[in-house]
């Protein structure tokens, strides 16, 4: 029991969620775990405005819902705050790193009758690369979606307490939101 309780108290993420529900005066209802990409963060804080709420940022290659912290500082929200909401926010481009996109680049002439040829093969393979990211991201989103869903005082929150559990995918390419659909498996754009 000692160690237990030394072990959530060294979780900084718990730390985080500690310190929001403390310094909120009507407490935290809505606890989300997002993608680190500050563009993102700006959007989806700027959405939020009018809710009380505490952010967990974590880059999506690192999310676990398996034996860590995570799931640690999930079920301390759920016991000992008022979260009513529980959002996860992935990312379009979670899976692109410099070293997968240096791979795909090629060379292209300098020669400008080349270079109009080119300049089309060169915009074809960036949506290409971007799609392929985008399409990896997605199911592994999924993947984790279904994860986080699964813990057991989650679901069990959901079914008894009404718990609410929420998947946003953010689209960089432009800016937009898409809701995860659990029952379709498929991402759904969000109407206003």
């Amino acid at each position: 029991m000692i160690a237990q309780n030394s072990k959530v108290m060294a979780n900084p993420l718990i730390d985080a969620i500690r310190q929001a529900t403390e310094e909120s005066s009507s407490g935290v209802e809505w606890l989300v775990i997002v993608h680190d990409d500050d563009r993102l963060i700006r959007s989806l804080a700027s959405a939020m405005s009018e809710v009380s709420f505490c952010v967990i940022e974590v880059p999506q290659t690192e999310w676990s819902f398996q034996d860590s912290e995570m799931i640690e500082a999930i079920e301390w929200a759920i016991q000992h705050s008022s979260i009513k909401h529980l959002v996860l926010v992935g990312h379009s481009l979670a899976y692109a790193n410099a070293d997968q996109a240096a791979s795909l680049d090629t060379q292209y002439p300098k020669d400008a009758g080349e270079v109009a040829d080119r300049g089309y093969s060169r915009l074809r393979d960036g949506v290409t690369r971007t799609t392929a990211f985008t399409r990896k991201s997605k199911a592994r989103f999924a993947d984790q979606f279904e994860r986080l869903s699964a813990i057991p005082l989650v679901r069990e929150h959901i079914l008894e307490d009404g718990l609410i559990v929420y998947g946003l995918f953010f689209m960089a390419e432009s800016a937009a939101f898409l809701a995860y659909d659990v029952e379709q498996k498929d991402y759904v754009p969000l109407l206003l």
